[in-house]
């Protein structure tokens, strides 16, 4: 079998852990898909009911890209294909970029690739950053556009380029400006290459001030973004420690159990470190330090991977605009550090410990993920089989009593299929997404015989109108002990609600509004 043909093959198994289940569970997934529904609801059938409490935000921000894809999507799908496509492409994606990458510049090396395949099941897939897993591969891709094309600064090559910054931007902020950034510091360095070989400098410094010219519609964007972010959080920077740990844990591959998936995680660092300690006793042997700056790819990337070293050794890892800075960057360390290392020679039989190393590491962290994800995935059943007795643009109130990691959105599930509200929407409150409240205010809910315009549990709300409406349902979930505020609440539901759904594991209640006498 041809390294090409086994790639293909384990690409293809790594997909397993999101074909094992209908409904792949994550954090923020679920709210991707009924926002996603929600914008279908508004723009194209101007659903009013929608309308009182949402509308389109008028600002151009990122963490746009993967809503309108699922979007698109739905056009020919239902909710849970949508979902499954988009996830499968982003399991398929990833791993091909890096293989283009590796099989361009060093293609002997090109089944190393499969260092790719445990970068799908990251820490930040498990929490359903579907923009930002999406945004790595948009990185990558964009560098190997330009790595591959940038001899010919032609009309097509500048518009691609274009669009792939602008696709950057509307995925991730942090992915726009290191991509920006990285295909301007490809473009230095050739030109400092040029000056060391005293060749002419004329065609790469056209080619940084085209580079700057096509960012400029970005940067605008980003610039404009940026200024409504607050200073980042000095006091969220991580120790030092902690730090180096998560480099030798791979801490982006750990989603559900430090200590079980640590064992898989570190082998990945392991296999890291036997490719670097091979190349620097080679280059240190044989004395060809200078193979080190010889090639421009291989420069870049090597420089590209300090770079990143040094931000995630000193970026904080929360801002205003969002969190888990360090986890995502941790992602790109490895990522590029990995192609970088697959641009030097190595013997068949070193590299095939390597890619079985990997491939234990993928399989075992996949395991774990599998078994883990099992118990969220009954739950989704369970709010599936609610949903069905929810009607459309119905108004609900979820209350949620569980301490597991990722059901926080799981209500949102009951709008995978029809257009309804849930109380609670952290994407329509962040203003980083296309939807928001609306500024107009939204009706003021009647819970019972009370009108709340903030419920206790989601004080997000923007000012109630003088419009009222009632919260047709409530559904509960989880067994913690409830606080003062819950508690008030299932008095008014047990007044004026009835159970019409309940399923013990997992606890699991929906009610629905008593018929006015």
């Amino acid at each position: 079998m041809s390294s090409k043909t086994l790639f293909l093959v384990l690409t293809i198994l790594n997909t397993l852990p999101i074909l094992l289940f209908h409904f792949y569970p994550s954090l923020d997934g679920p709210s991707h898909i009924y926002n996603s529904n929600l914008l279908r609801e508004i723009l194209l059938h101007h659903n009013e009911s929608l309308s009182q409490f949402f509308t389109i935000n008028p600002n151009l921000v990122p963490n746009w890209s993967s809503h309108f894809i699922l979007l698109l999507f739905r056009f020919v799908f239902s909710s849970v294909v949508a979902d499954k496509i988009f996830l499968l492409l982003l399991a398929l994606l990833l791993p091909y970029v890096v293989y283009l990458i590796i099989n361009r510049f060093s293609p002997e090396n090109r089944i190393l690739a499969v260092f790719a395949l445990p970068f799908v099941y990251t820490y930040l897939f498990g929490l359903g950053f579907y923009n930002y897993c999406l945004g790595v591969t948009v990185f990558l891709g964009t560098l190997f556009f330009w790595l591959s094309r940038n001899k010919r600064l032609s009309i097509l090559n500048s518009g691609i380029l274009l669009l792939l910054f602008q696709i950057s931007f509307f995925t991730h902020i942090l992915i726009f400006i290191l991509t920006f950034s990285s295909v301007g510091l490809y473009s230095l360095i050739k030109l400092l290459v040029h000056l060391r070989n005293k060749e002419s400098i004329r065609k790469p410094s056209l080619e940084i001030m085209l580079v700057i010219l096509i960012g400029m519609p970005g940067i605008y964007l980003a610039w404009k973004y940026l200024a409504g972010w607050h200073a980042p959080d000095l006091g969220s920077k991580l120790p030092f420690n902690e730090l180096m740990k998560w480099i030798l844990d791979a801490r982006s591959l750990i989603i559900h159990s430090y200590s079980a998936e640590s064992n898989f995680s570190r082998l990945i660092f392991f296999s890291a470190m036997c490719l670097l300690l091979y190349t620097t006793i080679k280059i240190l042997l044989r004395k060809e330090i200078g193979t080190l700056t010889a090639n421009p790819k291989k420069l870049f990337f090597g420089i590209l991977s300090a770079i990143l070293l040094l931000l995630y050794l000193t970026f904080p890892d929360a801002s205003s605009g969002g969190s888990y800075i360090s986890v995502r960057i941790n992602i790109l360390l490895y990522l590029i550090f990995f192609i970088w290392l697959s641009m030097f020679k190595y013997p068949l039989a070193f590299k095939r410990v390597i890619v079985v190393l990997i491939l234990i590491a993928t399989v075992g962290l996949s395991f774990n993920n599998i078994q883990r994800l099992e118990r969220y995935s009954k739950q989704i059943q369970r709010f599936n089989e609610a949903e069905k007795l929810v009607t459309k643009n119905s108004v609900i109130l979820p209350i949620r009593n569980s301490g597991g990691m990722l059901d926080s959105h799981f209500s949102q599930y009951l709008g995978w299929k029809k257009p309804i509200v849930v109380l609670e929407n952290f994407e329509a409150t962040t203003m980083y997404y296309p939807l928001i409240w609306n500024p107009g205010g939204i009706p003021a809910v009647r819970l019972g015989d009370s009108v709340v315009t903030n419920v206790c549990l989601y004080n997000q709300f923007p000012a109630a109108s003088d419009d009222t409406v009632s919260i047709d349902y409530i559904i509960s979930w989880g067994r913690d002990e409830m606080n003062e505020c819950k508690n008030g609440i299932m008095q008014k539901v047990d007044q004026y609600y009835t159970l019409i759904y309940s399923e013990k594991d997992p606890d699991l209640s929906l009610y629905k509004l008593k018929p006015t006498k």
